[in-house]
């Protein structure tokens, strides 16, 4: 009998225990609507808080259910580039600040209040432009603001983009070194015209760079069109080539396979490719292959034959072929191309 008791006892408490531990899940879950929460865990469970201690009460799920009406009212601030490019020595550029997700910030902010940081040595501030309505009063001393509205601003009337605040910096012209530094709005602080409401701070890491040079690849003396550079004289070495070629890109030659030609020596023939910076890769005809439209490195009544077929619309040319087809260098195939190498192969016209 006594053992029969033991057991009931124990059975007892551990439905207690159960049901206090399920409870405690229901209220993790359900903590962002009290009233709910509550009324469902005496419906689901037929739980009655009664006959448990108050205390353990409060603890495990009173607590639980009323953290998130206890809460302080809160927003955000963040601040981002307008444009998302590097930032160049001796360049301006603005920085967007806005105010977001209000929680429990009744009717929304008509006032905001904040202290501007940044490293004078780096950056001057040459605008501080109030966005969306909004109005500022800025002490350029100690670079604290306030800004009013005249509405109130909420998550609901704040778009993705919007923001309160636009700020135009220049970096100083004394960095002349890559320069990482940072803007910052600390102690913020917004009302809704019943409560002063705190923000975390705001921070903007930028980083300063040189500004690369414009890709710069030009000649006087050779044509440069598309995927080709033509009009190469004979005997032309690299070194000479280069010499007349202004450029401040690096120039990589290769021959016809793609071997690599490191040296200034090596004489330049059509079909080798010339490498300019990082991919633009282009071919080179030489004058001395003008003419030699089949290339086998002569020009005969075969060249000829091509390109008259080219010039009829029997078998058009593409690539070096129709590069050394133009052989008065015009740009264009014509009949008169026809007729000078017609007058080369018979020996009454030098191509030059």
């Amino acid at each position: 009998m006594k053992s029969k008791k033991i057991i009931i006892t124990f059975l007892f408490f551990a439905i207690l225990v159960s049901q206090l531990i399920a409870a405690t899940l229901v209220a993790n879950s359900y903590a962002t609507e009290s009233k709910v929460e509550e009324k469902f865990f005496y419906n689901q469970f037929d739980f009655n808080k009664g006959i448990l201690n108050n205390s353990i009460y409060n603890r495990y799920i009173g607590n639980v259910i009323n953290s998130k009406e206890n809460s302080n009212p809160t927003f955000a601030t963040t601040m981002a580039k307008s444009a998302e490019k590097p930032i160049y020595f001796g360049e301006e550029f603005e920085v967007n600040v806005r105010v977001s997700d209000l929680v429990k910030v009744e009717k929304g902010l008509i006032v905001v209040y904040g202290k501007l940081n940044y490293d004078e040595n780096v950056l001057s501030l040459i605008e501080i432009a109030p966005q969306k309505e909004w109005q500022i009063t800025y002490n350029e001393r100690n670079k604290v603001f306030v800004m009013d509205n005249d509405e109130f601003i909420n998550n609901e009337n704040i778009g993705a983009n919007d923001s309160i605040l636009k700020l135009k910096f220049k970096v100083n012209d004394t960095i002349t070194q890559e320069t990482n530094t940072s803007i910052e709005i600390v102690d913020i602080k917004g009302s809704n015209s019943k409560i002063d409401i705190s923000s975390e701070n705001a921070k903007l890491d930028i980083s300063i760079v040189e500004e690369p040079e414009e890709p710069i690849f030009n000649s006087e003396k050779y044509t440069i069109e598309e995927d080709y550079i033509t009009r190469i004289a004979p005997n032309t070495t690299f070194a000479t080539f280069k010499s007349y070629i202004e450029t401040n890109q690096e120039l990589v030659l290769r021959d016809r396979e793609g071997n690599l030609l490191d040296l200034d020596s090596y004489e330049l023939s059509t079909n080798m490719t010339l490498t300019v910076g990082n991919n633009k890769v282009y071919t080179l005809v030489v004058i001395a292959d003008i003419a030699d439209i089949y290339g086998n490195g002569e020009v005969t009544v075969t060249d000829l034959a091509k390109l008259k077929l080219h010039y009829i619309g029997l078998e058009p040319l593409t690539g070096a072929a129709l590069k050394a087809a133009d052989i008065n260098g015009d740009g264009v195939i014509t009949i008169t191309d026809i007729a000078q190498i017609k007058l080369y192969l018979t020996g009454l016209m030098e191509i030059k």
